[in-house]
């Protein structure tokens, strides 16, 4: 049996810091720690997804046409969001699609179901 090496845990470590950051809604920080690690480290498999995930923000603009859809999703918001307080939820054209505090939780859960192509994701908190 191999012990895990002290890089192991670091990335651990450094993984566990990225999705607590990213779940309090601190992408800034996130991204901070993730473009300050050591080049060794930027290197490790396990960091891919996160690269991706805070990578620059890529909009795929619809076609024009699709502001109701927009609009139903903020009246869901308006009337719906305080039963959801502390969670992310997911949206299409204004109907729940799945809530949940962790947003991975909830993309994972969408995903499997597949229901994530034109979900709307939300964290729904103060401030």
């Amino acid at each position: 049996m191999q012990l895990p090496t002290s890089t192991d845990e670091e990335v651990r470590r450094i993984e566990a810091a990225l999705h607590a950051l990213f779940q309090a809604g601190r992408v800034k920080s996130a991204r901070q720690l993730l473009e300050g690690l050591d080049p060794n480290l930027k290197a490790a498999p396990q960091f891919a997804k996160w690269f991706r995930a805070l990578g620059p923000a890529v909009a795929n603009l619809g076609a024009p046409g699709n502001t109701p859809s927009i609009k139903k999703n903020a009246a869901w918001l308006e009337a719906n969001a305080m039963r959801h307080f502390g969670n992310w939820v997911a949206l299409r054209e204004g109907v729940l699609l799945g809530s949940d505090p962790d947003h991975v939780t909830l993309h994972r859960d969408l995903k499997q179901r597949g229901e994530l192509h034109g979900a709307v994701f939300v964290c729904i908190k103060n401030g």
